[in-house]
């Protein structure tokens, strides 16, 4: 969440017709969410509800697969192995 979101005061909505929801654009704007953008919805353990832009969860998940990372490709590992073998045919 940026710091900008952080610093915005609660909000009260009221829950439209079908239980469409409306976030205020000033909420929008802070998260950077965009008409038309994939949100993922769910029910936190203590009852909250929790959104979440989709591209977010797939950055973090990116971030945190680079933090663990840094060994060898193992793409680039098989690809010189079979380089090897047809070098030895």
């Amino acid at each position: 969440m940026s710091d900008a979101a952080r610093a915005l005061p609660d909000d009260t909505i009221e829950l439209g017709a079908g239980g469409e929801l409306r976030l205020p654009d000033r909420l929008r704007e802070a998260l950077g969410w965009k008409e038309g953008e994939a949100l993922r919805v769910r029910v936190a353990e203590d009852g909250s509800l929790r959104i979440d832009a989709v591209g977010e969860g797939i950055r973090r998940a990116r971030g945190m697969l680079r933090s663990h990372g840094g060994g060898p490709s193992l793409v680039d590992a098989l690809i010189e192995q079979r380089r090897r073998e047809a070098d030895r045919e």
